[in-house]
């Protein structure tokens, strides 16, 4: 997420978003990142690296606003709140264990591509976003044989996320066979469970580093010059089967936990049984150095929504716009809807 200041050009950083009167609260963490300065008698943040300023004001928090970012009814807030750490908005983790890496293995020659063109807009867009993450370390300069094109994908929020089209490089990937659960498998921790939790990790394949000797293969070629990853990138081959293999390392052996991707489910028969395994996964979660993504996550509640199912402590069922999509889902036309169809029409069998 982007903030302008009124100091001539846009601050990207990953932001909590907070229920406040008004303006922005600026944590040091972002101060230190950009080389802003606090003036405290003129009450102006000043720019260390264009010496530009801008007025502002002081003002007291109260210590009870720590709880805006989350209801403060609810009887489990109290427990993040425990966790600090797992409310600071990072990117990157700096304490996974050193073999979980991404690793790239192909079987023919490296492939590239020529730099797409883009129209003004999206070049201002692509510059903006690569801007922040050579900020952050995401990704680096590249100089390698490999280069795919650059991809811009419109996210739900209307902002862009850039993105290698790795089709050619998917091609000449091997698989990773590791298996990625079935949806419908988190039926077997339900039996007599009352209370659910949903649990996102903040940024998840951001998590997950890839390995030195195959970055240069996540290269994307731009008007603006050649990047590699330093970490997961969205449109590789494989990547979930990765992430999927990281996640269940961090939660093993906790058996009231379904683990999908970057959302867990947590469920129990009762509040005070919930409070202890929530404190549990998040004990694991913290030693991996994990966020959570406290907007995505719900906590202690007796219907749950999660991976298009209603969960209730009756009956766990596929939500109802899910099966008028799959029941007015049109007659197939070609191979391809062929295929699709005939998954929707196992998704079906299976409600």
């Amino acid at each position: 997420m982007g903030v302008n200041l009124g100091l001539r050009r846009e601050f990207q950083f990953p932001f909590i978003i907070a229920k406040v009167d008004k303006g922005i609260i600026i944590g040091v963490d972002f101060l230190n990142k950009f080389n802003l300065l606090i003036d405290i008698r003129n009450k102006q943040l000043i720019d260390g690296i264009t010496n530009l300023h801008v007025k502002g004001v002081i003002s007291s928090i109260l210590q009870e606003n720590k709880n805006n970012i989350m209801d403060k009814t609810s009887k489990f807030s109290n427990i993040l709140l425990q966790y600090s750490d797992l409310m600071k908005a990072n990117l990157l983790v700096t304490n996974t264990k050193p073999d979980v890496k991404h690793y790239i293995a192909t079987k023919d020659p490296p492939v590239y591509s020529k730099s797409c063109q883009l129209d003004s807009k999206k070049l201002e867009i692509a510059k903006q976003e690569f801007i922040f993450m050579l900020d952050n370390d995401i990704i680096r300069p590249s100089k390698p044989p490999w280069a795919s094109p650059l991809h811009l994908v419109n996210k739900k929020d209307g902002s862009v996320r850039p993105c290698g089209d790795y089709r050619r490089l998917n091609a000449q990937t091997i698989p990773d066979r590791y298996p990625i659960p079935r949806i419908e498998d988190f039926h077997h921790i339900l039996k007599r469970k009352r209370i659910f939790s949903k649990i996102d990790i903040f940024k998840a394949y951001f998590q997950i580093p890839i390995a030195e000797e195959d970055k240069e293969k996540t290269a994307i070629i731009t008007p603006i010059g050649l990047f590699e990853f330093n970490v997961m990138s969205f449109g590789l081959r494989n990547t979930p089967s990765t992430f999927q293999r990281f996640i269940n390392e961090v939660l093993l052996e906790l058996e009231f936990v379904f683990p999908y991707l970057d959302d867990t489910l947590v469920a129990s028969e009762n509040e005070e049984q919930h409070k202890t395994l929530l404190k549990l996964v998040f004990d694991h979660i913290q030693k991996y150095g994990l966020r959570v993504n406290i907007s995505k996550s719900t906590l202690g509640v007796t219907h749950l929504e999660f991976l298009g199912y209603l969960i209730t402590p009756e009956v766990s069922k596929p939500l109802p716009e899910k099966v008028d999509a799959i029941l007015s889902y049109k007659l197939p036309e070609t191979i391809r809807d062929l295929r699709t169809f005939l998954g929707l029409l196992n998704f079906l069998e299976d409600i």
